[in-house]
């Protein structure tokens, strides 16, 4: 493994192994596992956009240092899972929301063990994967932490406008058209003062730095497919009765300064599930486990206290 030049916190734990499980319909994604002796729970780790497993090493030391297995996957198209166009790895793809949610629960099926008490800790776009599972399969994690999670992002034209152009370009065969600045790996590292996704001036580099240093975790930007994709899937989530059926106890961590979600749908969405706590984490950007100290640890804390409270 290609190692960037950050602190030893930001580096593959010991006990972290990497390997292969291959989904129904023959796409082989990677996935890591860190176990611990006399676990009280494991912790599924799902990402968000563009994410891969080596940007949260210090968060799964930190859950193996709570006493929690860790177990991650990165989506397809993302990390070190199967591409969408081995030719371009970088080539931003979707083919539906839906899909994912159907692999992670084939993931926790397949892969992870069921011998304590499993909980899904998802960030962003993994939240909203999360959520649809969730709906679509009740029982599958004893509760959830969700990061933020992709319930809405702010839009320029109304969704019903959106949807029209979105649907021009695909029958004009143009959703692989790049939307423009933001999902390609080397806008990662803004200044300081302006970086949407964490203030921290180590953590907030971490995705940077690993792309940096290896070329097979990069992504470009975002292409009018992935956004058709998200979009699609958001109306779904809005859809009266569909978050209504998630019956799973639920933990949402809301970043105050959020620039990429939306807050306010994040509350309305809180509202319709049965079994929900919104915390605001104050002065936070987008990703609160990335976040200084004082943030990440008081998100971190409530969703250990949370699952344990869930056993």
């Amino acid at each position: 493994m290609l190692s960037p030049s950050l602190d030893a916190r930001f580096l593959k734990p010991e006990n972290l192994e990497f390997k292969q499980f291959v989904t129904p319909d023959g796409i082989p994604h990677r996935y890591a596992v860190a176990r611990v002796e006399k676990a009280k729970g494991t912790i599924v780790l799902l990402h968000g956009f563009s994410e891969f497993i080596e940007k949260f090493f210090e968060l799964i030391h930190d859950l193996n240092a709570a006493g929690y297995h860790v177990y991650s996957f990165d989506w397809r198209g993302q990390g070190k899972s199967a591409r969408y166009f081995p030719d371009n790895i970088e080539q931003v793809y979707h083919d539906g929301f839906d899909k994912d949610a159907q692999n992670l629960h084939y993931f926790v099926e397949t892969v992870v063990p069921n011998d304590v008490p499993r909980f899904a800790l998802a960030h962003s776009m993994g939240g909203h994967i999360t959520m649809l599972t969730l709906r679509a399969y009740p029982h599958l994690f004893q509760a959830a932490a969700l990061s933020a999670p992709m319930v809405a992002f702010p839009m320029p034209y109304p969704r019903w406008l959106a949807r029209i152009i979105l649907s021009v370009m695909r029958l004009f065969r143009l959703q692989n058209r790049t939307v423009g600045e933001g999902g390609h790996w080397r806008y990662k590292a803004p200044p300081l003062e302006n970086d949407p996704r964490s203030r921290d001036p180590a953590r907030r580099l971490v995705q940077y730095k690993w792309c940096e240093a290896d070329e097979g975790l990069r992504m470009g930007d975002i292409t009018f497919q992935w956004v058709y994709h998200a979009l699609k899937s958001v109306i779904t989530l809005s859809d009266k009765g569909f978050l209504e059926q998630v019956k799973t106890p639920i933990l949402i961590g809301k970043a105050e300064m959020d620039q990429i979600v939306d807050n306010e749908a994040i509350d309305r969405a809180a509202s319709r599930l049965s079994n929900a706590r919104v915390i605001s984490l104050k002065g936070a950007q987008h990703e609160l486990l990335m976040e200084r100290d004082h943030i990440r640890n008081e998100f971190l804390s409530e969703t250990l206290a949370f699952f344990d409270q869930n056993r």
